[in-house]
């Protein structure tokens, strides 16, 4: 199974997933599906990530299993942060947009909540 790259390998813009797949009952759905935050990281901010939890949150241990220093180690962590710091923004932004969608007529409020409530996910 390939990995899933946030990022558009052509024109870097964000990926969204059209169709997802049972591949015991052979269902598919279609539709526009939300992308989880963590999901929206880069593969090595995950598998960063993933190794801090496994680490017990501790920076000195991390460092160590990566065979990297300590301060290689928090200047990973604080691009990780900003970058969930930006998606944060970006739904933000989202919300904003949605919000004048509605007062402008463009959008039902029943479909407006719901697609806050999707990026609140």
């Amino acid at each position: 199974m390939k990995e899933f790259i946030p990022k558009c390998q052509f024109c870097y813009g964000g990926m969204s997933v059209q169709e997802i797949a049972c591949k015991k009952c052979n269902i598919t759905m279609r539709g526009d599906f939300l992308i989880p935050k963590m999901a929206r990281l880069s593969v090595g901010e995950q598998k960063f990530i993933e190794e801090f939890v496994l680490a017990g949150g501790n920076l000195k241990e991390l460092g160590t299993k990566m065979r990297i220093s300590y301060p290689t180690v928090r200047a990973r962590l604080d691009r990780v942060i900003k970058s969930l710091e930006s998606l944060k923004d970006e739904a933000g932004e989202r919300k904003q947009n949605i919000l004048d969608a509605i007062e402008n007529g463009k959008v039902s409020a029943e479909e407006g909540a719901r697609l806050i409530k999707e990026l609140d996910a």
